[in-house]
Order: structure tokens, then sequence, then C-alpha cells
């Protein structure tokens, strides 16, 4: 039996918790600061979730290969 390998991407869902700096003005005394977007903590889906999403998508990986076997 042959076979190939493949990169299959598909979408996971990540939660992200950020805080928000907000700008300060520049003044004569003081060069301000442009604010910004810090992460705090990022979470994914543990492994069984992570293995209903991979067979939600096994459809669509299946023809990835069978494209990928067609090619080679």
């Amino acid at each position: 039996m042959s076979g190939g390998t493949i990169e299959h991407w598909i979408e996971i869902p990540v939660k992200v918790e950020y805080s928000i700096e907000k700008p300060e003005p520049m003044t004569w005394t003081y060069p301000g600061s442009p604010g910004g977007i810090s992460l705090d903590d990022i979470t994914w889906p543990d492994d069984e979730k992570m293995r209903a999403i991979i067979d939600k998508h096994a459809d669509e990986i299946e023809w990835a290969c069978r494209e990928d076997a067609n090619e080679n």
C-alpha cells in the first residue's frame, strides 16, 4: 500500500482575552504613548473538542487526500 502526506488547513476556534492600553496625548513635557492591545491569554479546544472539529471536516480532508493522490 502506498500513500502520501498532505498539509490541510481547517479553522480552529481560539478564545483570546486582551487588554486595551489607551493612547496618551503628547504634551510639552511628556512624549505621549500610542496605546495598543495586550494579549493576556489564549486558549484552544481540548483534545476531545479537536477530534470533533477534525471529524466534522473528515470528508473535506479525504477529498484533499484524493486530489493529492491523483496529482502524484
